[in-house]
């Protein structure tokens, strides 16, 4: 994956916490991210954003409308270490390992009728040591 995509604006960002940052709006204090077409098409969950070092990893990628059939891509993502952005910071996608996504489809689910063990379950299955 080659390219760039730069938080602008002012932040400051904790280890551990998750955040959702949408396009950039020039002359708002808050950080949002500049990037061509072309690299959002290709970051997907489990992609992490670096700098020198890892700094984020992408949790989610949505799209929320807006006025007038307009919208905006909004990322998830989880802060790798703690670190202030105070004017831009350029960072380049990079994967690493295998990422898996599941989708549990259940009426009884749906309604509240049952619990989903099977999606934690796989979750944590994946965290654990290969053999």
């Amino acid at each position: 994956m080659t390219g760039m995509i730069t938080i602008k604006g002012k932040g400051n960002f904790s280890s551990g916490h998750e955040y959702f940052l949408g396009p950039h709006v020039p002359g708002k204090k808050s950080p949002g991210y500049v990037a061509g077409q072309e690299i959002l098409a290709g970051l997907r969950a489990g992609v992490y954003l670096s700098a020198a070092r890892h700094k984020f990893q992408i949790t989610d990628k949505l799209w929320m409308a807006g006025e007038k059939g307009m919208g905006s891509l909004y990322l998830g993502l989880r802060a790798l270490e703690d670190f202030p952005v105070e004017q831009g910071l350029d960072l380049c996608p990079a994967r690493r390992g295998f990422s898996l996504a599941w989708v549990t489809l259940s009426d009884k689910g749906s309604k509240g009728k049952r619990l989903d063990e099977s999606g934690p379950l796989i979750r944590d299955t994946g965290n654990q040591p290969l053999n």
